[in-house]
């Protein structure tokens, strides 16, 4: 992610501690971690520092011809850090959008290390990984930057604990789970129910995010799937691009579908329309709003993105239509921000 240091650290108090954090930024920069921003002046002072390493010196030289270039570039993004070298130990979440963190939680490595992202499966995360891509590329910054993270894969009640665990570990962790919603108005399934207790967002060393749709599968850019149904469930594609048009996708159970009376007695039970209108767009004789397309639709969906340019994909990727796609696609970004190229 990105981490920056708005101010010059007084380093004639504490000063063990204090350059201890700052040589685990620089590190985790060089290394092609995370991204670091300081004022040019804190970088030129730092190399007049004695006592750091050949490496730090290096990573600090680029540091200098970046700074100036990056100095906006937090803004970008959806969330950052920032150290704050005068509270050691305060640590405040400001407008959901960073993390004031004091120096104090920051002298072990482990802070350092990729940025640690919890999702239910397996395809999860690579999906998010390519989308956070597509990011870089809208952005103009896929030349330079990159996104690296260090997955988990929770799987049912079990993303909980792994949440839980992070955090009483006071690592920094972003946790993405489905609302398994089969309407807007509906409740949050078993999974998502769990984390009741915790704030959306952006929350100490925690970030959750529980999506609006149903799953993954709901929020994959919509071209990308009309090309895997074409190839894999072609049967089914007329009936899929009616739940599209009515724009009911974001609920729909892609694995196991929809039949029409457990379309309406959903509108029934959760209070407000939202089925009807594609029950009655399906007027033949069919019992159902649309079969289900499978449970390979999340792998499937990978390999077409995997068989195109991520700068294709992101003309496939379009505001309006997969929003919710590319606001996860931002979020990501700003949690695995890095460079592209290490120091050596």
């Amino acid at each position: 992610m990105i981490v920056r240091i708005p101010g010059i650290p007084n380093l004639d108090d504490d000063r063990s501690d204090k350059l201890r954090v700052i040589e685990h930024a620089i590190n985790a920069f060089g290394e092609g971690k995370h991204i670091l921003w300081m004022q040019r002046a804190l970088v030129e002072m730092l190399l007049d520092t004695e006592g750091l390493s050949d490496y730090h010196y290096r990573a600090l030289y680029k540091l200098k011809s970046y700074v100036r270039e990056s100095k906006y570039l937090h803004e970008s993004f959806v969330f950052h850090v920032e150290i704050d070298f005068d509270d050691k130990m305060c640590r405040q979440v400001e407008d959901g959008r960073f993390l004031r963190v004091g120096y104090g939680w920051l002298n072990d490595s482990s802070f350092w290390q990729k940025a640690k992202i919890i999702v239910e499966h397996v395809f999860d995360y690579q999906l998010y990984l390519k989308g956070s891509q597509v990011f870089l590329v809208k952005a103009g910054l896929f030349d330079s930057q990159d996104v690296k993270c260090n997955p988990h894969h929770g799987g049912g009640a079990t993303t909980y604990d792994e949440f839980v665990r992070h955090l009483n570990e006071d690592e920094p962790v972003l946790c993405i789970v489905d609302s398994d919603k089969s309407h807007p108005s509906g409740k949050l399934g078993g999974t998502a129910k769990r984390f009741n207790r915790f704030e959306r967002g952006a929350d100490g060393f925690g970030y959750l995010r529980i999506l609006d749709s149903r799953e993954v599968e709901n929020i994959i850019p919509l071209d990308v799937v009309e090309e895997v149904i074409l190839r894999t469930s072609q049967n089914n594609y007329d009936n899929f691009n009616i739940v599209a048009r009515h724009g009911c996708r974001p609920f729909f159970d892609h694995k196991c579908g929809l039949r029409k009376d457990d379309a309406l007695a959903l509108d029934h039970q959760c209070g407000s329309v939202y089925w009807e209108g594609v029950v009655e767009a399906r007027e033949d004789a069919d019992d159902w709003v649309c079969r289900g397309i499978g449970s390979d639709l999340s792998r499937h969906s990978l390999d077409a993105m995997n068989c195109c340019s991520v700068h294709k994909l992101a003309e496939r990727t379009v505001e309006g239509v997969d929003d919710e796609w590319l606001s996860i696609s931002q979020l990501v970004a700003s949690w695995g921000a890095c460079l592209k190229n290490r120091v050596c």
